[in-house]
């Protein structure tokens, strides 16, 4: 399958990259082999991976977040009430959050335990960002800016041209 999105990399320069086959590819330059999983078992993946705490965060076209291990296996899935359609990426306080193509923004501890869910009025495009006092995410209503801890709304503004993502 293709890649997608942006690949994950770690100090050592091993690279990871999803593809929508179902892959988790892993390469480095310089000692490992690359990742081969059995294509029978694997589920297309929907986003690019986030790296963090040493593992790897994906979202599968199955609607579920997967947590992995550094040499591809699954350790734990939540699944969402739709599509991942931004992140994963990780927040103030070590979330890992992600919207959905319902509009549903949600926030994991790293075990991918629910920290909080917030409906956003219109599918999440692109990936949440943050500074230390919010987290911020596009859909087609505006730009929109919430609690990084609580994900309460703090504001909204709309934007006048149809946003597509990004």
């Amino acid at each position: 399958g293709d890649a997608i999105g942006a690949a994950a990399v770690l100090p050592d320069r091993t690279i990871y990259v999803t593809t929508t086959g179902g892959q988790l590819a892993r390469y480095n330059p310089f000692s490992d082999p690359p990742i081969v999983p059995d294509p029978t078992t694997a589920m297309p993946f929907s986003t690019p991976p986030l790296l963090a705490k040493d593992a790897l965060y994906a979202g599968r076209n199955t609607r579920r977040l997967v947590k992995m291990n550094l040499q591809g296996a699954e350790l734990k899935s939540y699944l969402l009430s739709a599509e991942i359609t931004a992140g994963p990426v990780m927040g103030p306080g070590g979330q890992i959050v992600v919207g959905a193509q319902d509009g549903i923004l949600y926030s994991f501890t790293t075990d991918l335990d629910l920290r909080w869910v917030q409906f956003t009025g219109a599918p999440v495009l692109g990936a949440p960002a943050f500074t230390s006092d919010a987290l911020y995410i596009v859909n087609q209503g505006g730009v929109h800016a919430y609690h990084p801890h609580s994900g309460e709304p703090l504001w909204s503004h709309p934007i006048a041209e149809t946003v597509t993502g990004g």
